[in-house]
């Protein structure tokens, strides 16, 4: 098992930092941030951020035995272990990772994009790691903290790294890039999302050819269906391979939905993939692009894609009592909601419940969206349940659009609705369950699939 130590001096060095108490141990283990899963030996980094401040969990990480701690304010320690004061815990990890990736050959795949990046991640590496071995983001470890811990995970055996990179605010995905120096991007699509922090749709454009900024000539893989990702692609200088159903480089026809996953045709190859919705189309595209350019036959990405999954929380379908379940519940935009839809539309099933929750970081355009959303219900369910405050526009929109009122329903939080929503449903129900990750929707799938355990129709 490779693993890598920090000799004290050498550690500092690397993150322009100065020990200001000094500990018995001159070496370093490994790193963390957070206290709770620190590991005897290793160096705590106490970050600062909005929610939580790391200055107040370093002595917690003491107790536990870090060699080390990095602090940003002196503050009053008893101690054996290294002290060392930075001006920013957060750029002095980014410095440690950066030194770190550098002493790696690895081939860097960076995927962003306002929809799909963790399920396109997750393919990618998925189907490198059936012939590679590979380190991947977990989960969608894709900011400014979870890049460095990620490439700080590097062994010698990892021949590609698949690193999710995102960002709410202009420069975000900038300076990632730069930290990671992708050899490959992907951008998989534009759409409105953190419209709060991006401000238009233009902004989103913008933001997401920062991926350029750290890749100087490397391979770019973009969607040839997203006029805004043809105009990124103008800015690349290194090669650009377009995926679409529509025109590109690499184009999937006869798409198909059915209940046991896609099938769709590349260059006269067929593709069946046990993935459920249309719309992962365009992200097993993006995949396949990446992997067919890295040398793997389209039969090889097929047994691969024969076993692929999708993560938590996206279109994880469940059944109980003949009622099915569809908890697609991880986050929305108001593009990734239509496309839910359009799949409880397809489904199989009696009626079709369409359980949406708020979308958030929509600005000051929050009401238009949401009422955008709901003018589209009609014809792709058959009840509407409307999940917290900024929904209220989108069951009226709905109600205007031609949605029976009297199969509307409203509610402020999600656990309001549980009763209402237990009462109604019958055999043969299909039940949607999607919202942004803040309003945590899925906690009524849950309490509801509680209830249909318990009960024998």
């Amino acid at each position: 098992m490779f693993s890598h130590t920090w000799e004290i001096a050498k550690f500092v060095e690397i993150i322009g930092g100065q020990i200001v108490q000094n500990g018995q141990n001159p070496s370093i283990s490994g790193i963390s941030t957070d206290s709770r899963t620190i590991q005897p030996g290793e160096c705590f980094f106490a970050l600062q951020g909005d929610q939580h401040d790391g200055h107040a969990f370093v002595q917690d990480a003491i107790f536990k035995q870090a060699n080390a701690v990095v602090i940003e304010r002196d503050m009053p320690l008893a101690t054996r272990a290294y002290v060392i004061r930075v001006p920013s815990a957060q750029s002095a990890l980014e410095k440690l990772a950066l030194d770190y990736r550098k002493k790696f050959i690895v081939t860097k795949i960076a995927v962003t994009g306002s929809m799909g990046k963790t399920t396109t991640k997750e393919f990618i590496a998925h189907i490198l790691s059936s012939v590679y071995n590979v380190l991947r983001t977990p989960k969608s470890y894709n900011n400014n903290i979870g890049i460095p811990l990620t490439l700080l995970k590097l062994r010698p055996e990892h021949r590609f790294a698949v690193l999710e990179i995102g960002g709410n605010h202009l420069g975000e995905i900038e300076h990632l890039s730069r930290l990671v120096e992708p050899n490959m991007g992907v951008i998989t699509c534009v759409a409105p999302t953190h419209l709060e922090g991006f401000g238009s749709l233009a902004g989103i454009e913008q933001a997401k050819s920062e991926l350029l900024a750290g890749m100087e000539t490397g391979i770019l893989i973009t969607n040839g269906d997203d006029p805004a990702c043809r105009r990124i692609a103008q800015k690349a200088k290194g090669t650009v391979i377009f995926f679409g159903q529509q025109s590109g480089d690499l184009v999937a026809t006869n798409v198909r939905s059915t209940p046991e996953g896609l099938l769709f045709t590349i260059d006269g190859f067929a593709f069946r993939v046990p993935i459920p919705g249309r719309h992962n189309v365009q992200n097993l595209l993006a995949a396949i692009a990446v992997a067919q350019y890295l040398g793997l036959s389209l039969a090889q990405i097929q047994d691969a894609l024969s076993k692929a999954t999708l993560p938590p929380m996206r279109l994880d379908i469940q059944t109980r009592n003949n009622i099915t379940l569809i908890n697609d519940a991880y986050n929305a935009n108001p593009q990734a909601m239509i496309a839910a839809l359009e799949f409880l539309q397809d489904y199989h099933g009696k009626r079709k419940i369409a359980i949406l929750g708020s979308m958030f970081e929509l600005g000051q355009e929050t009401q238009y969206w949401h009422s955008w959303v709901g003018q589209q219900v009609p014809g792709k369910a058959t009840i509407l349940f409307a999940i917290g405050p900024e929904t209220a526009g989108l069951a009226h929109a709905a109600m205007e659009s031609g949605f029976p009122k009297e199969q509307i329903f409203h509610f402020t939080h999600p656990l309001d609705a549980l009763d209402s929503l237990a009462r109604m449903i019958q055999p043969g129900d299909v039940l949607l369950f999607k919202a942004s990750r803040r309003i945590q929707l899925e906690e009524l799938c849950k309490e509801l699939i509680a209830r249909l355990e318990a009960v024998i129709f």
